[in-house]
């Protein structure tokens, strides 16, 4: 697990590092500017090459003032620019590396008259680092623009910890902001880097610690993380001797008339994520294919609305000696079930019937929406069953009324709104998905854009719904199934590119990632 933070949790490593360590602000700095150096000096012919390191007064410009004079020292040409005129003050650690250019005869030219060397084969970025939050506007914004004109032009941008007119808690663009090839940052990622389309501007990122407090000395148990793959140890492992019901039984109701390949691609998913035993409960239409693509799922089909409700129960849960026991271990609802009046019914049937934690997507989804939208909550009375609502971008805005791209100004904010008030757990499906229980907040790191392609959610779901099955708590099996789903497709699209990557592709995919 690796932390991921925003401005005012970054704000708190510095304090407690030079408060609570005693680590000067200076030697941080430093140390931070060398980590910069160091990237830049590992360049091909960077001997040969000019930079230009346009820095703010700020303490992010104050480490671009320290790369360029450690620049020099290393017999780098490098032009020096500040971004205000020649009588503004900056932060103490500021004017003190411009004392030090002085003193060095390192030139500096003021940018409210000047502007960026567009000839620059390099340019450094120490604009605004994490604390910008409101719009870029007046000499600030001719200069980004300025940047981004010369990397047209063939320079290389290199951004200092933050690209500028980034915001680094949600990765929007504040007006205007660099276009970096590269981001050195910190200590440790930023939101902004990771989320949409902050992660563009960044490029790529570097993650460097110039020497900050170690972990006990800081309180990050609030903040936001993502997985490595250290974290599949988490999954638990398969022991010898085992049975089929050992790994868990999972009721899918998937597919309809018109749509059974969904049904195929979520029963495949959850077999190949280690699921010992699939029941798919699905129109009769599918039959054929659903027994064909995988042959070892147990089949309960129907043909019409008034069936459903005895088919369901019948495959959840049984009466044995008065008691009512449940017959699987997880539940899947919604994927091709289509919105229709037997897709009602299955929904009505499910949501009434399950004992076990389940997870709700697509038509489900869509189904449930009027109801949720106007301020109801079709899971209440029913907090004895966990849920886990697995919406794309556009079933949450059909879940809270809100467009599209207002959900993507700030997806996290919006997960944990809808997971607070439906009392579930929330992964909101997107180029960076969101999963939340309301209090913790995961960001998904795996996956790329291959991934988005028809049938990709409903193998989601497989993998999700195996994971419960197999004996992980459903925010952890949320996670985890998120996250191996991404890995599934990073190893597959090594095999056929990004282009002609299909759900079926990630569904073998995962034999790759889970032993």
């Amino acid at each position: 697990m690796k932390y991921l933070l925003n401005a005012k949790q970054m704000k708190q490593v510095d304090v407690a590092s030079i408060n609570g360590c005693h680590i000067p602000s200076l030697c941080l700095m430093e140390r931070a500017a060398l980590s910069v150096t160091e990237e830049l000096l590992k360049i091909d012919g960077i001997k040969g090459k000019k930079v230009d390191v346009v820095a703010g007064f700020g303490n992010n410009g104050a480490d671009g003032l320290a790369i360029a004079r450690q620049l020099n020292e290393a017999g780098i040409r490098v032009r020096v620019g500040l971004t205000g005129s020649r009588e503004r003050r900056g932060t103490e650690e500021s004017d003190q590396q411009r004392a030090m250019l002085t003193a060095l005869n390192i030139p500096v030219r003021y940018l409210s008259e000047d502007t960026v060397d567009a000839d620059a084969d390099i340019i450094v970025d120490a604009i605004f680092g994490i604390g910008l939050t409101r719009p870029v506007t007046g000499v600030y914004e001719r200069l980004i623009q300025e940047i981004n004109a010369a990397k047209e032009a063939g320079s290389y941008v290199v951004s200092v910890d933050m690209p500028s007119g980034v915001d680094s808690d949600d990765g929007q663009i504040l007006g205007v902001a660099v276009n970096a090839d590269k981001t050195v940052t910190f200590g440790y990622e930023k939101i902004g880097l990771i989320m949409e389309p902050g992660r563009i501007c960044a490029g790529e990122v570097v993650l460097k610690n110039p020497g900050f407090a170690p972990e006990e000395f800081l309180n990050l148990q609030d903040a936001v993380y993502t997985y490595t793959e250290a974290d599949l140890l988490k999954i638990p492992k398969r022991p010898a001797g085992a049975n089929k019901g050992t790994f868990g039984k999972v009721l899918l109701a998937a597919g309809s008339e018109d749509m059974g390949g969904a049904a195929c691609l979520s029963a495949e998913s959850t077999y190949r994520s280690g699921c010992g035993y699939v029941k798919v409960l699905t129109h009769r239409d599918n039959r054929t294919a659903v027994l064909t693509h995988v042959p070892e799922a147990v089949l309960i089909t129907y043909e019409t609305a008034e069936t459903i409700e005895n088919k369901v129960a019948e495959a959840i849960s049984s009466n044995e000696n008065g008691k009512k026991i449940s017959l699987v271990d997880a539940a899947v609802l919604g994927p091709g079930l289509s919105v229709s009046e037997n897709g009602r019914a299955v929904v009505r049937a499910v949501l009434n019937s399950t004992m076990v934690p389940t997870v709700v997507d697509a038509d489900a989804l869509n189904i449930i929406a009027e109801e949720v939208v106007n301020g109801g909550n079709p899971f209440a009375g029913k907090e004895n069953t966990e849920w886990i609502l697995t919406p794309h971008m556009g079933e949450m805005s059909r879940l809270t009324g809100i467009p599209v791209l207002e959900l993507k100004k700030n997806p996290i904010q919006a997960a944990v709104r809808l997971s607070r008030a439906l009392k579930v757990i929330v992964v909101l499906k997107d180029a960076r998905t969101v999963v939340t229980d309301g209090d913790e907040v995961f960001i998904n790191t795996s996956g790329n854009d291959g991934m988005a392609t028809a049938g990709s959610g409903d193998v989601l779901t497989g993998v999700i719904s195996a994971l419960l099955a197999r004996g992980m708590s459903p925010f952890e099996a949320a996670k985890m199934g998120v996250f191996v789903h991404g890995l599934a497709g990073d190893r597959s699209v090594l095999k056929v590119g990004k282009s002609g990557l299909c759900a079926g592709d990630i569904v073998k995919g995962l034999s790759l990632v889970l032993e």
